[in-house]
């Protein structure tokens, strides 16, 4: 995991502006969304509910029986994923969460420049 003066020398050594530097934060969120726990449990359920509705076609009875489904991939996450998560995903996440500080940081430093170069 690079640190956050690692982060900072890789961000600053950009020249952009400062609306590509709030799609780039922008962009930034959305992959901290999907990096995050929750996303990626939801996202590696949907084959449970997919297989089961196109095999057996959507009612009442598939809807339960999917749910069921859901339940106990929820819990193999809670027992068995979450571990392997923590150990594969939880630095890359944590590194995102450190290069939105960054974005923030510099989008700060570009508005106090312009607002002093606008002022001179």
């Amino acid at each position: 995991m690079k640190s956050y003066e690692e982060l900072r020398q890789i961000v600053y050594n950009e020249n952009w502006s400062t609306k590509r530097i709030r799609l780039y934060l922008f962009a930034v969120y959305i992959l901290k969304f999907l990096f995050s726990e929750t996303v990626i449990t939801l996202i590696s359920a949907i084959p449970f509910f997919l297989f089961y509705w196109i095999g057996f076609g959507i009612s009442m009875q598939t809807i339960g029986i999917a749910f069921l489904y859901f339940i106990v991939h929820f819990l193999l996450y809670i027992f068995y994923l979450r571990k392997d998560y923590r150990q594969t995903m939880l630095d890359d996440y944590l590194e995102i969460g450190l290069m939105i500080i960054v974005l923030h940081d510099w989008m700060k430093e570009r508005k106090a420049l312009e607002k002093t170069l606008k002022n001179s």
